[in-house]
């Protein structure tokens, strides 16, 4: 074994460093997840683009065309970067997110998401209300309600509130959903539902 075959396998074993770290905010996305490891270590195409450049930095090592193979993958790594942040841009990331403090101020913030731009089909866009409990590293956030964006007059998403320090309503143009938070976890629970 050479030097450069081990400094191949260990740039080449260095990219599965970015997809773990991936597969960890992954996990924390889940309702009940901390927010800050999934905010900051769930990037999908940054990881992917990482994973890229240490793969084409071990068959830099292992070829002859190393200069050519690692010009290629890191392209091909800034193109993946490049055109997930342009679809992103276009295909669905949030347009608009409001954040409401609990009233009382037990350290929960309810969270209202917009996905999809104000220009594409309905179908394309959707409604997510979260609670976000805590701060910090312990901060974790809870899916309160979600749902596909609707037509006026049927049950297209209107609002969702504070209506105590422990209960957040959503407002449909249907309905009217009411949720408890529970004050210490901060998991949300339905508690009933008032039709209009």
């Amino acid at each position: 074994m050479t030097r450069r075959w081990i400094a191949g396998r260990i740039v080449g074993g260095a990219a599965a460093v970015p997809l773990a770290l991936l597969a960890v905010g992954w996990w924390h996305t889940r309702p009940g997840g901390r927010v800050l490891v999934a905010d900051t270590l769930y990037r999908p195409l940054v990881a992917v683009a990482l994973a890229l450049v240490a793969i084409g930095r071990c068959v830099a090592e292992e070829h002859r065309g190393r200069r050519a193979g690692m010009l290629v993958l890191t392209w091909v790594a800034g193109a993946v970067l490049g055109f997930g942040a342009w679809a992103a841009g276009v295909f669905g990331e949030p347009t608009q997110v409001t954040r409401t403090a609990a009233p009382g101020g037990v350290g929960r913030t309810l969270v209202v998401v917009h996905h999809g731009n104000l220009g594409a089909e309905t179908e394309a866009q959707s409604w997510e209300v979260l609670v976000e409990s805590g701060s910090g590293w312990s901060a974790r956030r809870w899916t309160v309600f979600e749902m596909p964006e609707q037509f006026p007059g049927d049950g297209a998403f209107t609002s969702a509130r504070w209506t105590g320090p422990d209960e957040i309503t959503v407002t449909t143009d249907r309905g009217v959903r009411v949720f408890g938070v529970d004050p210490r976890s901060g998991r949300p629970a339905p508690t009933g539902s008032v039709a209009e």
